[in-house]
């Protein structure tokens, strides 16, 4: 299901861009779709991760690449009809970017039960690479060889059709959905998500890759004193005599 889903991403980096340039070679107007579809990305996906605790992340996957695909087909309407206006393409791709703002999180949140225990190192490398192999690599590549050799809408359709099988993947899961009891509104549960990134230091360096301030105060050194001794002991050991900065070895 990733790799589908990554695959149809890469051909729409793709399609989109000559879509738009072979009706008006403008680049402004290809950034401008490319930014459509980012920027509710980037906008919904906090709330895409709080949703699929709550709904469930079948049932997002589902409603998801559902809604990709008929999304798809309008670009496929669009092509085969020979529509010169380049309008519709930006709505198109702010639903897409909308949707896979909610879709993202599930997949990486049923990792650790589809590969429980030993399992889940493998599962999380397996489905990094899915993901960005599929994207950055595959998907255009695949995109380019279908558009240069088949046409703009054979590109579409193959990404209709790998939104679509992507879509059977979702209904066959056979993981038991989990759905967090609803405690406040959606907008508070991220409110707090942020809180506790913001509150443990771990996650913050990780994320930010900021230098440690721990010193700078006497509640800093506790906190950081706390994270250390939560670390597993082969882990301590190692740092101790370590010239790694303590920032660095808290990640």
């Amino acid at each position: 299901m990733t790799l589908c889903l990554s695959l149809a991403m890469g051909v729409q980096i793709v399609t989109v861009p000559t879509y738009v340039l072979d009706r008006m070679d403008t680049r402004f107007f290809v950034a401008f779709a490319v930014l459509c579809q980012t920027v509710p990305t980037a906008l919904f996906t906090l709330f895409g991760g709080a949703a699929a605790d709550r709904i469930g992340q079948r049932r997002i996957l589902r409603t998801t690449t559902t809604i990709g695909a008929l999304a798809a087909m309008l670009y496929v309407a669009l092509s085969l009809a020979d529509v010169r206006l380049i309008w519709p393409v930006f709505p198109i791709a702010a639903v897409i970017g909308a949707t896979a703002a909610f879709q993202n999180p599930s997949p990486q949140s049923l990792i650790n039960r589809l590969a429980p225990g030993t399992r889940l190192q493998n599962g999380v490398i397996w489905g990094t690479l899915a993901f960005i192999g599929g994207q950055s690599f595959l998907g255009p590549a695949l995109g380019g060889l279908v558009v240069s050799a088949l046409g703009q809408t054979a590109g579409f359709v193959l990404e209709v059709a790998l939104l679509i099988a992507a879509r059977l993947c979702a209904s066959r899961l056979v993981v038991p959905a989990t759905v967090v009891a609803a405690k406040g509104s959606l907008f508070g549960q991220v409110t707090a998500g942020l809180g506790y990134v913001r509150r443990t230091p771990r996650i913050c360096q990780c994320w930010c890759w900021a230098p440690d301030r721990a010193s700078s105060s006497s509640a800093s050194r506790s906190r950081s004193s706390r994270s250390w001794h939560e670390m597993p002991t082969t882990a301590r050991r190692r740092g101790s005599h370590s010239s790694t900065p303590r920032w660095a070895r808290a990640c």
